[in-house]
C-alpha cells in the first residue's frame, strides 16, 4: 500500500459519521456492567450470609433454638446441625456427616444419640482398619457417609443416612427415619397400620410392580422374583416378603415408599430400589390418613 492509498483511507475514515446513539450505547453498556457488578455483590453476600447462618446454628444451640421459634425458619433448623469425621490421606479417605434433628423430645434426642454413636463407631473402625492395612503396606479404603432430607413439610420429616463403602467392590446402604414434626415422635412402619397384614399386602404389590417394570423395560431391569427377568431355576434366593420394619419413607405427595438396599432384591447394577405403594392398595389397613393419603 503506497502513501497515496493511506491518505485516501484516512480521508474516508475522517468523513465517517459517528452514530448519534453512541452516547446512549456507551451509557447502556456501563449501566449493564454496573448492574452485573451489583447483583454479583448481592449473590456473594447471600452466599456468605447462608454460610454464616449455617455455622452459627451449628456452633450455638441457643441461637438455633431461638431461630426455631420464627415462622418458616423452624423447618430449616430441624436438620441443619451435624457432626463431622474426616480422614484425608493418599490411600485412605473417610468423610462422615452426622445429622442432628433439633428437638427437645426425648425420643428424638435418643435418635440423635444413635446417629452420633454410629458416626463415631464408623470413624473408629475405619481408623483401626486403616492402621492394620498400613502395617501390611497394601490396599486402599474409602467411606463416604452422610444424610439427605427427602421430605419436609409442616408435619413430616423424612431423611436417610447413607454409607458408600469402596473397599473392594462398592456397596451402598441407606437407613431411613420419618418424624412427626408436630408431635416430635418417630413414625415406624408398623405404627401406620391397624395390624401386620400390611406385610403381605405390600409384598404382593411390590412383586407385581417388579414384574411390570421388567416387561416395560424389555428385560433391561431385573429383580430376584419369579417373572423378574431371571429363569425360575436360577433363582437361588427370590424375594418373598418385606420385613416388618422394612426401610421406608413418606414422600412429598403423602405416599408410602418402600426401599431396598443395593443387592437386596436385585443385581447390583439396579442400585437402591424404591417402590411407591398405591394408597388404594393399603387404605383398608391404614390406621388413618394423617400421613398417607
Amino acid at each position: 500500500m503506497d502513501q497515496k492509498d493511506i491518505k485516501k483511507l484516512k480521508k474516508y475514515y475522517e468523513q465517517e459519521d459517528i452514530p448519534e446513539q453512541l452516547d446512549w450505547i456507551i451509557e447502556k453498556s456501563l449501566k449493564k456492567k454496573r448492574r452485573k457488578t451489583y447483583w454479583n455483590k448481592i449473590l456473594i453476600g447471600a452466599i456468605a450470609a447462608i454460610a454464616l447462618f449455617a455455622t452459627t446454628v451449628n456452633i450455638s444451640p441457643v441461637f438455633a433454638k431461638k431461630i426455631a421459634t420464627i415462622p418458616l425458619m423452624n423447618q430449616i433448623v430441624k436438620v441443619l446441625t451435624f457432626s463431622k469425621y474426616e480422614v484425608e490421606e493418599e490411600n485412605y479417605k473417610l468423610h462422615v456427616e452426622v445429622p442432628n434433628i433439633k428437638s427437645d423430645s426425648r425420643e428424638i434426642q435418643e435418635l440423635n444419640k444413635k446417629y452420633n454413636e454410629e458416626g463415631e463407631k464408623l470413624y473408629k473402625e475405619f481408623k483401626k482398619d486403616m492402621d492394620d492395612m498400613k502395617k501390611s503396606e497394601q490396599g486402599n479404603m474409602g467411606i463416604e457417609s452422610g444424610y439427605k432430607v427427602v421430605t419436609q413439610t409442616d408435619n413430616l420429616l423424612s431423611l436417610y443416612r447413607y454409607e458408600v463403602n469402596t473397599v473392594g467392590s462398592s456397596s451402598t446402604t441407606r437407613k431411613y427415619d420419618t418424624v412427626d414434626l408436630k408431635q416430635e415422635r418417630i413414625i415406624t412402619l408398623p405404627s401406620l397400620f391397624v395390624n401386620d397384614t400390611y406385610v403381605n399386602i405390600i409384598s404382593e404389590n411390590i412383586k407385581e410392580q417388579m414384574k411390570k417394570q421388567v416387561v416395560e423395560s424389555k428385560n433391561e431391569k431385573i429383580y430376584w422374583v419369579e417373572g423378574g427377568g431371571i429363569p425360575k431355576q436360577e433363582l437361588f434366593d427370590p424375594f418373598k416378603s418385606i420385613h416388618r420394619n422394612q426401610s421406608f419413607y413418606i414422600n412429598n405427595h403423602n405416599k408410602l415408599v418402600i426401599v431396598f438396599d443395593k443387592y437386596e432384591v436385585a443385581p447390583g447394577f439396579m442400585g437402591i430400589c424404591e417402590f411407591e405403594i398405591p394408597t388404594k392398595t393399603i387404605q383398608s389397613i391404614l390406621l388413618n390418613n394423617k400421613y398417607i393419603q
